[in-house]
């Protein structure tokens, strides 16, 4: 197979986060490996022919970039890579197109760290290996590998997954029996069919075997061979052979379509990894509000113009397995799209977040409904005790970490006794919390009469600021506050005279008090 180049590489990553701005020599260049620079380090220490640098601490209208892509050239690498800054980059481009090396850039806001990630899994997905590279899906591929497997072996073909789902099937359709055309119609094995399988030990008998065996099922003999990837098992080929056909012939045609199929499947899954890091990295940078820009809704599948509504599931306590989380996004993934629900996720701080559009006929009230059920199955599958909460619509891509917020708010300040709490339910707390935030932060939160008051009860072992708490939380009923400090009733009244004279604070004006119950609360 041909080497991975910067063309793939530039595909697979998109031009959100992998943008190309001068390529001299083409981009049919073949990419060997992912160097990064460190400023402390000389600028050609570690590179190799064939690498890709990441120029981390260097803009791409900095000073220092073209003598970078210079020494990047000498030292035999493919291509520079930038952080994207507004500004004209001429000594820039001619250093480049003098040296003969490409230059892409990257948005200032995407971390070093999983472009790498993601640049690393886009060279594994095209190892050396016997296979032209393949760049469309993979049912294409699988279909036209069964269709080649059947005219060796004669027959028909059939290459499903683990789970009994069909991956690609041979075209002839002369003699097919009931089994076959079922499965092909239904794209998946009959849940009937798969249980007797299971009982019959014929799925036991495959994951054992590491060549052709012979089966008769379903009333006709049956060829199937596992498809496996460094001992992992993948899916299934199965040939129903035609009389008098010769086994030597079939099986060898099976086995090799086994070891294609190994080869297409383990790619796929790679480029499914890649995709889904992409993926996962854009909607977290919109998560965390690092501006990028509308078309990332789009990458991600979701209108940059539209409503939509991030839902957050988290665990109580919080899931601090990481392999749990990402199974957790499986989860959210196929229970909302199986509702039709457009969505995107990724986890997030220990959270996993989702996308989700909300269209015509499609209201927060009913995906309230639908993620309630989404919980409920992923705590029974993963054994989590886990919550929900769904932020308010939102229409402006800058707004996405706002209602991130207020989806985290749902979870963080309910009862605890709901699956799913939508914002509404808990916005009298959320306004406190923020109001609380605010506060915590700003340098007169705290008036000097009040800071007095709280010295004079750490001086004198008194309890003033209780005993205000208590009379503001009773609405200035004496005898409803003289309880909740538990003292009498004609003490209550003779601590708050003393906290009016100290404070000359008027407890008849409303704003007053309300400006003394948030101190307090910042007190608290």
């Amino acid at each position: 197979m041909a080497p991975e180049t910067l063309a793939h590489l530039c595909a697979d990553i998109g031009p959100e986060l992998l943008d190309v701005l001068l390529a001299p020599s083409g981009l049919d260049v073949a990419v060997g490996e992912v160097a990064v620079h460190d400023p402390l380090d000389a600028p050609a220490a570690g590179l190799g022919t064939g690498d890709l640098l990441l120029a981390v601490g260097v803009a791409d209208g900095g000073a220092d970039a073209p003598e970078l892509v210079r020494v990047a050239a000498a030292a035999g690498a493919v291509g520079v890579v930038l952080k994207r800054r507004p500004g004209a980059v001429p000594k820039l481009l001619a250093a480049a197109h003098e040296a003969g090396i490409a230059v892409l850039t990257t948005h200032p806001d995407v971390p070093w760290g999983e472009l790498y990630g993601l640049l690393r899994a886009s060279l594994a997905a095209h190892p050396s290996g016997d296979l032209p590279p393949m760049r469309g899906p993979v049912m294409g591929d699988l279909a036209a590998l069964a269709d080649a497997t059947a005219a060796v072996a004669g027959g028909h073909v059939l290459i499903e997954d683990l789970h009994g789902r069909v991956l690609a099937f041979s075209s002839a359709c002369d003699d097919v029996d009931a089994a076959r055309s079922t499965t092909i119609l239904r794209r998946r094995v009959p849940d009937e069919w798969m249980r007797t399988l299971h009982r019959s030990g014929v799925l036991e008998t495959l994951r054992r075997a590491h060549d052709v065996v012979s089966l008769d099922m379903f009333g006709a003999p049956r060829r199937a061979i596992t498809i496996r990837a460094d001992e992992a098992l993948l899916g299934v080929i199965w040939l129903v052979p035609p009389e008098g056909g010769a086994e030597g012939a079939a099986d060898g045609a099976m086995r090799d379509a086994a070891r294609i199929a190994a080869l297409h499947l383990k790619r796929q899954r790679v480029l499914d990894d890649v995709d889904r890091r992409v993926r996962g990295s854009m909607l977290r940078m919109l998560l965390r509000g690092d501006r990028l820009p509308g078309p990332m809704l789009d990458r991600l599948g979701l209108p940059a113009d539209g409503s939509l509504a991030v839902v957050v599931v988290a665990g109580r306590p919080p899931i601090g397995s990481a392999a749990t989380l990402e199974r957790l996004v499986d989860l959210v993934l196929e229970h909302l799209r199986a509702y039709r629900w457009e969505v995107a996720a990724a986890v997030l701080e220990g959270r996993v977040y989702a996308l989700v559009t909300l269209g015509e006929g499609r209201d927060r009230a009913g995906l309230a409904r639908t993620v309630a059920d989404c919980v409920a199955r992923a705590r029974l599958a993963l054994a989590e005790d886990l919550c929900g909460g769904i932020a308010p619509e939102t229409r402006a891509p800058d707004e996405i970490a706002s209602a991130r917020r207020r989806a985290d708010q749902c979870v963080d300040l309910s009862a605890g006794d709901a699956d799913v709490v939508r914002f509404e339910q808990v916005h009298a707390r959320a306004l406190l919390d923020d109001t609380d935030t605010f506060l915590a932060g700003a340098p007169i939160a705290i008036s000097p009469e009040l800071h007095a008051l709280v010295e004079k009860d750490r001086d004198g072992d008194t309890a003033y600021v209780a005993t205000l708490r208590a009379y503001l939380d009773a609405h200035g009923d004496m005898g409803r506050a003289a309880e909740l400090v538990h003292i009498h009733v004609n003490t209550m009244r003779y601590r708050m005279r003393r906290i009016v004279e100290w404070t000359a604070a008027d407890l008849e004006d409303a704003d007053v008090r309300l400006s003394l119950a948030l101190q307090l609360r910042v007190l608290r």
